[in-house]
Formats: C-alpha cells, sequence, structure tokens
C-alpha cells in the first residue's frame, strides 16, 4: 500500500521559470566597459613600471659586487704562479732607476745591471750628452749616498747591504766570513763606460744566509774612492773597512 503512493507534486518548471527572474544581460554596457578597460590598463602599466625599477635596482647593485669580484679575481691570478694556486709571484722590482748618482735596470735572467756615475776625468759633452775619454784622467770617486743606494737596492730585490768605508771600524776584517764563490758567480768584472763603473750583479747566484755587500768611499778619504763588491756568509758586521785596493 505504501508502495503505491506518490511523493507531493510541487510547482513545475514553467511556474518556477515564471517565479525566478531573468538572468542577467551578459553583454555590458559601453561606459562599463571602457571604465573596466582603462582600470586594465592602468594596472598593466603601473605593474611594468615596478618591474623595470626592480631591474634598474638590481644592475646598480649588481655591476659594482661583479666588478669587484673580477678585480678581486684578477689580483689574485697575478699573485700567483698557473701551476699552483698557494704560490705567489716574487715581483722582479722596477725595470730601472735612474738618479744623478747611479743607474740600476733589470736585465734578462734575473740580473741587475749596476751603473755608478763618478767624479773626476776630463770630461766632453756633445747635446748634454758628456762622456769621459778612455785616454783621459782615472776617475776619482763615486758620488752615492748609503741610505738612498741601499733603499734602491731592496726596491730592486737585491740582497745587499750597503756600507761607507769606515776607517776608524773595531771589527776584524780579515775573519769576516767571505764566500768567494758567491762573489766570482753573482758579481760581474766592474769596467769603465765614460763617466760610470759599470757592473752586472746575478741576484739568483747570492745563495741563501749571503749577502752582497757594497762598500762606497769614505767622506773623510782623499785619493781615489770608487767602489767595492763583497759577498759574505752569515750575520753582516756593524761597520766595515775596505782592504787594500779595495776601492781604487
Amino acid at each position: 500500500m505504501n508502495a503505491d503512493q506518490q511523493p507531493p507534486q510541487g510547482p513545475g518548471r514553467e511556474e518556477l521559470s515564471r517565479l525566478l527572474p531573468a538572468p542577467a544581460d551578459p553583454d555590458l554596457s559601453p561606459g562599463r566597459h571602457r571604465l573596466l578597460k582603462e582600470h586594465l590598463m592602468k594596472h598593466m602599466q603601473e605593474a611594468s613600471r615596478l618591474a623595470a625599477r626592480r631591474w634598474r635596482l638590481t644592475t646598480r647593485f649588481a655591476a659594482p659586487v661583479a666588478l669587484a669580484a673580477a678585480v678581486a679575481g684578477i689580483a689574485v691570478g697575478i699573485g700567483q704562479t698557473p701551476g699552483s694556486a698557494d704560490t705567489p709571484v716574487v715581483a722582479a722590482g722596477p725595470d730601472r732607476i735612474n738618479n744623478v748618482a747611479y743607474t740600476l735596470d733589470q736585465e734578462p735572467g734575473s740580473a741587475v745591471r749596476m751603473s755608478m756615475r763618478v767624479q773626476g776625468g776630463e770630461r766632453k759633452c756633445v747635446n748634454d750628452n758628456c762622456t769621459v775619454p778612455e785616454s783621459g784622467p782615472a776617475p776619482v770617486r763615486v758620488v752615492a749616498d748609503p741610505a738612498e743606494f741601499q733603499h734602491d737596492l731592496d726596491r730592486m730585490n737585491v740582497n745587499a747591504r750597503v756600507y761607507r768605508d769606515d776607517p776608524g771600524c773595531s771589527v776584524d776584517q780579515k775573519n769576516l766570513n767571505r764566500d768567494h764563490d758567491a762573489d766570482r758567480a753573482a758579481v760581474g768584472k766592474i769596467q769603465r763606460e765614460g763617466d760610470r763603473l759599470v757592473t752586472v750583479i746575478h741576484r739568483d747566484k747570492i745563495p741563501e744566509g749571503s749577502t752582497l755587500v757594497v762598500i762606497l768611499p769614505s767622506s773623510y778619504r782623499k785619493g781615489h774612492g770608487l767602489f767595492g763588491l763583497d759577498v759574505l756568509k752569515g750575520e753582516l758586521p756593524s761597520c766595515y773597512h775596505a782592504q787594500n785596493g779595495q776601492l781604487s
């Protein structure tokens, strides 16, 4: 009996469609369409300006950082050998140091050419180029200042000690530990070129623990006063007095 009962009938579809309001028109009015379009374009332009500003700020700060990193990389590369990241490259010093008293020049093979000007002798000058004739009087003395010469030898990375000849030196010169083998290998023959005395120092021939000694003439010594070279082992003396014939 229950199976034969039918559910109560509600309003039909036609009745519902009549009772509900009609759907809105999907087409916008021209004014509304223009307003929405202007709002959308304004939003897009603002977003574009913000993106461009962020890009400019990123470039402004990234470029100096990248440049600094590149410079740092170049500096590290200059200070290292190609084969080792921990081995520094020791600079040879300036190519030339020149003043009125002497000239120091870098030469191939870790050598330094030392040219010492001397006072005295007959000078012949042509267009400010002055020389001493080979047949002229012998040079009298070099004019280099010990402190200045020491500074410039250090700049050229020559392991050297410059002394002013001291006749009153109390150090026993005969007991100095001279390195004769290094002296012969590191110090070239002193030759005369015009108003200069010239020699070549081979830095790599001065062994570790030895020092090139440069002796300049005493300020009070009379007669000829050139310069002398020696190589000493170990601890250096506090003063130096040239041996017979070492400065003449």
